[in-house]
């Protein structure tokens, strides 16, 4: 499937408890790179998967920036941490 030029498709699974499950999926590295430490995003229906692959698209500028700003807080915070355990 195909929206906005964006890949997704629709899953389907067993559970460990016997039971099936599914999800609209996306995977497509041109919506999340720069933007998003995921690799794939699932949502329960198809509107959902419009809404955030339409989200993602339109404020890629501004995510991108979130996502420097957060890894650069995070290399701080490791370079200043004393305890070096993790």
């Amino acid at each position: 499937m195909e929206y906005r030029d964006i890949k997704y498709e629709y899953k389907t699974w067993l559970t460990y408890t016997g039971e099936f499950a599914d999800c609209f999926s996306c995977s497509d590295k041109r919506l999340l790179k720069d933007v998003s430490d995921y690799v794939e995003m699932c949502t329960s229906n198809l509107d959902d998967m419009h809404s955030k692959i339409d989200y993602y698209l339109d404020n890629k500028a501004k995510l991108s920036r979130y996502e420097k700003v957060k890894k650069t807080i995070v290399q701080t915070f490791y370079e200043t941490l004393n305890y070096k355990g993790d």
